[in-house]
């Protein structure tokens, strides 16, 4: 995938028409705070929570592209899963706004990155091999998406259970 569209899946799957259904602006502006917050069973994440960590692996993909190998998240902590169980309308809109600066600094990284193919300094996949720029890039816009699914599916639970 070139640079140019890789740019372009994620700007789609963020805000434009993805072909699998609504960006993930799309979703968080039709949730209601019922939504962000609706919780199945005791140990399913909510879409908060969901957003709340997207948010998180961004910031660590964000110091990554700028070099900062320093720069960890430890897998199933707070700092990959931080933010509150409930969220209120202005922890959710501070969450959003969270969302919206972070992906505004990676529109402006991810296209001056000069070597996609270089190895990412201090990374190890799940097979302890280091990673490229492209792979790491590839894997922001998976990421996401898999959770933004997730968050969907949540909401139209929920919606589902008001009407039974």
């Amino acid at each position: 995938m070139s640079p140019e569209e890789t740019l372009l899946s994620f700007e789609e799957s963020y805000q434009n028409q993805p072909w699998y259904g609504e960006s993930l602006l799309k979703l968080i502006d039709r949730m209601t705070l019922d939504d962000v917050n609706f919780r199945p069973t005791g140990k399913t994440k909510t879409a908060g929570e969901r957003l709340a960590h997207i948010v998180a692996w961004r910031k660590l993909i964000r110091e990554r592209l700028k070099g900062n190998a320093d720069y960890t998240v430890k897998m199933n902590s707070t700092d990959d899963w931080p933010g509150p169980s409930d969220y209120s309308k202005e922890e959710w809109e501070k969450l959003v706004a969270q969302l919206k600066s972070i992906h505004t600094e990676l529109l402006y990284i991810i296209p001056n990155v000069q070597d996609t193919d270089a190895l990412v300094p201090g990374s190890k996949s799940s097979d302890g091999h280091p990673y490229t720029y492209a792979y790491l890039i590839r894997g922001l816009i998976a990421h996401d998406i898999y959770h933004q699914g997730q968050m969907a599916l949540l909401a139209a639970i929920y919606q589902s259970s008001k009407e039974n």
